[in-house]
This record gives C-alpha cells, sequence and structure tokens, in this order.
C-alpha cells in the first residue's frame, strides 16, 4: 500500500522537475533532492500520527525525484559517452547494493535493539555524511577545472 502511495505522490513532480532542470543548476538541485531525503527520512521516524506522516510522503514526492532525475543528468554530463550506462548502473545499481552489504546487518542491529526513531536518524546520518562528501567532492572538481 504505501510503494502504491508513493507512486501517486511521485508521479505528478517527476513531470514539473523534468521541466524545471533545464532551468536550475543540476548540483543545487541534486543537494535539493538528497537533503530533502535526509529529512524525510529523519522525520519518518520520530512522527506520531498518520495525517503527519501523509504531509512528509508529500515532500518525499517533491525530493526524490529531484534527486533521481539530477543524478541521471549529472552522470550524462560528466560520464564520457561511452560509459553513461556504465556509470549509470555503478550508480542506481552497484552503490546501493554495496551500501546495503555493509551498513544492513549494523542498522537491522540498531532497529532491534534501539527501535524505530533511532534507525531512521542513523539512516538520515548516513545520508547527511553522503551529502557533506558530494558537496565536497564538487568543490574539489570546481577546483580543478
Amino acid at each position: 500500500m504505501w510503494a502504491a502511495l508513493l507512486a501517486v505522490v511521485e508521479f505528478p513532480f517527476y513531470y514539473l522537475t523534468d521541466a524545471l532542470l533545464p532551468r536550475v543548476r543540476l548540483r543545487i538541485t541534486y543537494i535539493f533532492g538528497i537533503v530533502g531525503i535526509c529529512l524525510t527520512t529523519f522525520c519518518i521516524g520520530i512522527v506520531p500520527s498518520l495525517p503527519l506522516l501523509l504531509l512528509i510522503f508529500v515532500f518525499r514526492g517533491l525530493s526524490w525525484p529531484a534527486y533521481q532525475l539530477s543524478c541521471y543528468r549529472l552522470m550524462n554530463e560528466i560520464s564520457h559517452p561511452r560509459n553513461v550506462a556504465t556509470n549509470q548502473a555503478i550508480v542506481q545499481v552497484t552503490m546501493p547494493g554495496l551500501a546495503l552489504l555493509l551498513t544492513g546487518s549494523l542498522y537491522g542491529y540498531a532497529y532491534d535493539q534501539l527501535g524505530a526513531g533511532a534507525f531512521y536518524a542513523l539512516c538520515a546520518l548516513a545520508a547527511t555524511v553522503g551529502v557533506v562528501i558530494v558537496i565536497a567532492g564538487f568543490r574539489l572538481f570546481d577546483a580543478r577545472q
């Protein structure tokens, strides 16, 4: 049920974000999307009621397409034309799979021992660390050009 609800919420935002991306810097949209996912993940763990959770899902519907579509466009922009598909697969399949292998047991233990709130806070913290790495990488990449 939740997956169907998320799909309905995200659907219009994919079209809006796709139309907005050519007018906005991709890196800013990417960072906005990731920060939105961090905040959404953190809030899911602390929200006590269903109406607030639905409001958070609307915010997720806005931030997830911003992350996803800007990630695709950034990969096309920074990759060599022959490597775009390979790099897309690395970003969309391999990296999340490795992250799951490295952190899945730890997060499962945290969920069992500390509860859902701490679990979602840890997930948001990991995503925040990823945001910091991405921002630092963007600054380093810009400095080399």
